[in-house]
């Protein structure tokens, strides 16, 4: 079931599946700071972009690790579409977590409107190994990303792995 909260579309599901990924033009890559393939969604989108291509893209163009808030762009390779790597803060080692997490999203969003992307694909930041709770961050996820949006051409599919985290976006 989708919920849409205007250009906001909530979907649950593996954000992998080809249903999902058609008609998008940006997946964003919730990563670690090296930008290795990792577990979650980082390693859903490295296997289904094809690991060992998206992996040599980063080994050859990026030399630093990221820094929290940074975004970074690679080719989606199997994908068809840009990935965009969103390092966020670690819940646990933040004095303001749910502020260094609007933070990152609003960095995102200046990053999707600035290579213009129009359709894009949105885990949940931080809600895996980093500590977040989707019950914590749901209405400032939901309420952020529409509000920026609002007045633009830009709309989001966040998608959610599991559907009993589904309510705390709606």
């Amino acid at each position: 079931m989708v919920i849409k909260l205007g250009k906001l579309q909530i979907l649950v599901g593996d954000i992998t599946n080809d249903d999902i990924l058609k008609d998008h033009d940006a997946i964003v890559n919730a990563t670690n700071p090296a930008m290795m393939h990792g577990g979650g969604v980082c390693g859903a989108i490295f296997d289904k972009a094809g690991s060992t291509l998206l992996s040599n893209y980063i080994k050859n163009n990026f030399s630093t690790n990221m820094v929290v808030g940074e975004m970074r762009i690679t080719p989606g390779f199997k994908i068809g579409m840009d990935i965009i790597f969103a390092q966020g803060p670690k819940y646990y080692e933040c004095d303001n977590p749910i502020d260094e997490l609007k933070k990152t999203y609003l960095n995102l969003l200046d990053t999707i409107k600035n290579n213009n992307y129009k359709n894009v694909l949105l885990p949940s930041l931080g809600t895996g190994i980093y500590g977040y709770k989707h019950e914590d961050v749901g209405k400032m996820v939901v309420d952020t990303i529409n509000e920026y949006i609002k007045d633009t051409d830009i709309n989001i599919d966040l998608v959610l792995y599991f559907e009993k985290d589904k309510k705390y976006y709606e």
